[in-house]
């Protein structure tokens, strides 16, 4: 059982890449075949596919990217060789940041509020407990 789990266990890279991908800091490339089965050196059939992706160290920072690139005329290259280099800092200063949807950024920075009608509820049930028990919440 150890050598199965072993074997199916990610390695710290990989766990790394599927915490940055759980938080949407990556964008998917492609995929690609990573390991096929060659008869005289030519692919018959692919047996492993792999993803190519570029990650940021923001949402913001991928956000930007995604919509920016489409301005600017950038491409990602593919899903074996990706390009994840930056802006130029002219393309940089060309970008139109008023024309990008930053919905997702705004709703990953906004704080969420706690249920107002369910706390005044659970206090006004309290409250009857703490002044008839003399003072003594329960």
């Amino acid at each position: 059982i150890y050598i199965i789990m072993s074997m199916s266990s990610c390695n710290e890279e990989e766990g790394k890449l599927a915490m940055k991908e759980g938080a949407g800091l990556c964008h998917t490339v492609g995929t690609w075949c990573s390991s096929c089965i060659r008869i005289f050196g030519k692919c018959v059939s692919c047996i492993e596919h792999s993803t190519g992706k570029c990650c940021f160290n923001s949402k913001l920072a991928r956000i930007v990217n995604e919509q920016g690139r489409v301005q600017v005329g950038k491409g990602w290259g593919s899903g074996e060789s990706p390009d994840c280099s930056g802006f130029t800092i002219a393309q940089l200063q060309s970008l139109d940041f008023a024309a990008m949807d930053l919905t997702e950024f705004y709703a990953s920075i906004v704080p969420t509020l706690p249920n107002a009608g369910a706390l005044q509820g659970s206090n006004a049930a309290r409250l009857t407990t703490c002044y008839y028990g003399q003072g003594k919440c329960q």
